[in-house]
């Protein structure tokens, strides 16, 4: 249990307090936007490397939650990064095993 429990248990006690506590901190606006983030911190971001001739160096993204077209909403998105050529896919269902095999 948190700092918060333990302050509480010093002076307070009924049953349940120990789903209570953490249940009412979850919900609590106040104590959500003062307590910080628990995780390390994120690394830097690097610049992608610029390709040296055309297919030699790509990246890779998904967009979720698109317009509908032909029955999708998810697009598979493979940018050239020496031409800045878009192609956009259209995947029927998300996840990672359609797209591998599209």
């Amino acid at each position: 249990m948190g700092p918060t429990f333990e302050l509480i248990t010093w002076n307070f006690y009924w049953r349940n307090i120990e789903i209570d506590i953490p249940k009412y901190s979850n919900m609590c606006d106040n104590c959500q936007r003062t307590n910080g983030p628990r995780h390390t911190k994120h690394g830097s971001l690097h610049a992608l490397e610029q390709g040296c001739k055309p297919c030699t160096h790509i990246c890779m993204d998904s967009v979720t939650d698109s317009p509908e077209s032909d029955s999708t909403t998810t697009r598979f998105v493979v940018v050239d990064l020496f031409t800045t050529i878009a192609h956009y896919i259209r995947i029927k269902k998300e996840g990672s095993p359609t797209v591998a095999r599209t």
